[in-house]
């Protein structure tokens, strides 16, 4: 059974709710000037400004379709065998979590720290750091699971799973409310810098 832990946050909803309303507001006026143009065209009015109105509306709405999809797509999944995240949709320098798994048996040290970097580790252009869940494997690799736009509850749940997951394969325990306290401390700590 693969259990998935989503970016929901209270910003992340607003966001989200934020990003939907202009998802439907575009369809909507994309709609009524597309029809507006039609009327115009069998009347045998054209106005310009009524075609680039709609052109910018049409244009929106897979811009705001992507907005959207950057919260839903790069979760993290905890599988039967492996906790996994296939990386966002961003592109380019905006890319901040890239594909990671690793077997919950090779699992050797598990951290949260938040730093100001992609989830390769290379130096990223951020407004304030990013929340990784630093798991190291046994050959002393490391993979880095962004916690970004996840509400302490969410973080909590998956911590909780984990070790679930790791105690049934013999693996390693760790502390939760210390990872917590770390999450918790340091998330108050980059926000007032």
């Amino acid at each position: 059974m693969v259990k998935r832990y989503f970016r929901f946050s209270i910003a992340s909803i607003f966001v989200q709710l934020f990003s939907l309303f202009l998802i439907a507001a575009c369809i909507y006026y994309s709609f009524m000037g597309t029809r507006e143009i039609i009327n115009e065209l069998t009347q045998g009015t054209y106005e310009v400004d009524v075609l680039i109105v709609t052109i910018i509306f049409y244009l929106g709405i897979p811009l705001c379709i992507y907005l959207e999809l950057t919260f839903l797509i790069g979760n993290i999944c905890l599988k039967i065998n492996s906790i996994c995240i296939c990386g966002d949709i961003k592109i380019g320098s905006d890319k901040i979590q890239y594909p990671a798994e690793i077997n919950y048996v090779d699992i050797e040290d598990i951290e949260i720290d938040y730093l100001w970097s992609d989830s390769r580790g290379k130096a990223a252009l951020l407004s304030r750091p990013v929340p990784y869940l630093i798991l190291t494997n046994k050959k002393g690799k490391i993979f880095l699971f962004g916690l970004y736009l996840m509400s302490r509850r969410t973080v909590k749940a998956m911590l909780n799973d984990l070790l679930k997951k790791c105690i049934e394969v013999d693996g390693i325990q760790f502390d939760i409310d210390k990872l917590m306290s770390r999450y918790k401390f340091l998330g108050e700590f980059s926000i007032k810098e």
